[in-house]
């Protein structure tokens, strides 16, 4: 029993070392994203992120600056004008097709930290549904999307608020003459068909040489090594040290002082 209570107690340390191995390494990918994200919002060039997948196509989706007049239908509103930038990668990797929805530049009051993002497939009966997400001060939003439908019909880019009651669409591929019928559809833009057939190069796919945002900071080192030092420490203090047992003091033991006591006491205990 002592020694299936020591296995366990060993796997448990490996099990949240692990969990904190992917914890670390995912903040850290998060704020590379972050970083190269704000440079490249800086530059106006968010073509870096056509590399978070292995694959993507070198030409974007969509790219391009869209203007709303009159949009903004909220209450307390005075400019109604809404403008902004957008631009949508075509990625795949491990046998996945994935799009990246990058907006960026929005103008409009209050905006709000997320956009919800909603894309029909398969004649619009099947939704996914994610949200653009604001990662940091500088002006920009972001989101990637995992599909292995035949078809997306349409993507849609809503701002809600705090609340849906008032919601502004912002993007409706419908709209765009160029994906009226659908955003995307199988074969044309079946990137992972593309790759299993090696058509990579007819197809305008690239294999990109390493992901620029690995989370790979000193800090995940750091945290890895503080935490393998106090489950070394901890392990060792439970399997390979022994509690000392007490044992009755002898009286060859006892220091020449604690025997002039005893004896003392003695006579008091006699007369």
């Amino acid at each position: 029993m002592k020694i299936l209570l020591k296995v366990f107690f060993v796997g448990f340390l490996i099990f949240m070392g692990m969990q904190l191995y992917s914890c670390a390494s995912r903040r850290a990918y998060e704020r590379e994203l972050i970083k190269q994200g704000n440079v490249a919002y800086q530059e106006g060039d968010f073509s870096l992120f056509k590399e978070i997948f292995e694959y993507y196509k070198d030409e974007p989706h969509v790219e391009g600056s869209f203007t709303l007049e009159n949009a903004d239908n909220r209450h307390n509103i005075e400019n109604k004008t809404i403008k902004f930038d957008l631009v949508v990668f075509l990625q795949a990797e491990k046998g996945k097709n994935h799009l990246t929805v990058i907006l960026t530049n929005l103008e409009m009051e209050r905006p709000d930290y997320t956009l919800r993002t909603v894309l029909k497939k398969d004649g619009g009966d099947k939704v996914l549904e994610e949200r653009l997400v604001r990662l940091s001060k500088h002006n920009w939003y972001i989101q990637y999307f995992e599909f292995d439908c035949n078809t997306i019909d349409e993507l849609i880019i809503t701002h809600t608020g705090i609340t849906s009651i008032e919601p502004i669409v912002l993007y409706s591929s419908k709209e765009n003459p160029a994906f009226s019928e659908h955003f995307l559809a199988k074969p044309e833009d079946d990137m992972v068909q593309a790759i299993k057939d090696n058509r990579l190069e007819e197809n305008g796919i690239v294999k990109r040489a390493k992901d620029p945002f690995q989370g790979k900071g000193a800090s995940v080192l750091i945290v890895l090594a503080i935490y393998t030092l106090f489950a070394g420490l901890l392990m060792y203090a439970v399997l390979f040290t022994k509690k000392g047992i007490r044992k009755p003091i002898k009286k060859e033991e006892l220091s020449k002082d604690l025997k002039e006591e005893v004896k003392e006491e003695n006579k008091k205990e006699e007369a």
